[in-house]
């Protein structure tokens, strides 16, 4: 069983809002999903899919595309890889909402920093790949992420250098 849910507003932890408001939740797999992004049809069933079918698969992730507030498509996103645990550490090649991961290895690495802000997502990955978890990429379009003006990403900037230096 998978857990996604919805973030309306940006939280210490983005994670404790689903977790403490659905402690009867039982899935085993986790993501999160920005208020105004989205996934295409058939994504959940896939990765679901993935993850039964591969019990030592830790994480799943795709591409993504970007969408400005109205929907419309602007670009891929263009950092999209096959996993390297050495390229993590230098740049965030998975998008935050094409990512989902086992509730047992978010839960073993404590989950995300509260302390950052525009990071906490690449920080987790960092966390996963340092306790050599398994990645398994898929090479399509996951998910749609908003972006324009009124983003936090774009509020803070993509690369915020306070919280860069922190992973």
């Amino acid at each position: 069983s998978y857990a996604v849910f919805c973030l309306k507003k940006h939280t210490k932890d983005q994670m404790k809002p689903y977790l403490e408001t659905h402690p009867d939740q039982n899935g085993e797999i986790l993501g999160w999903l920005n208020a105004d992004d989205y996934y295409f049809p058939g994504v959940l069933d896939e990765v679901a899919a993935i993850f039964h079918r591969n019990p030592d698969i830790d994480v799943v992730y795709g591409d993504a595309v970007h969408v400005n507030d109205g929907g419309v498509f602007l670009n891929y996103f263009p950092f999209s890889q096959e996993f390297s645990a050495n390229d993590i550490t230098k740049s965030c090649f998975i998008c935050q909402p094409a990512c989902f991961f086992r509730r047992k290895a978010y839960e073993r690495v404590g989950g995300i920093n509260p302390f950052l802000v525009y990071t906490m997502d690449w920080d987790l990955w960092c966390k996963f790949a340092k306790m050599k978890y398994h990645f398994h990429f898929i090479d399509d379009v996951l998910s749609g992420a908003r972006i324009y003006p009124d983003t936090k990403s774009m509020k803070g900037g993509f690369l915020d250098n306070l919280t860069k230096r922190q992973i």
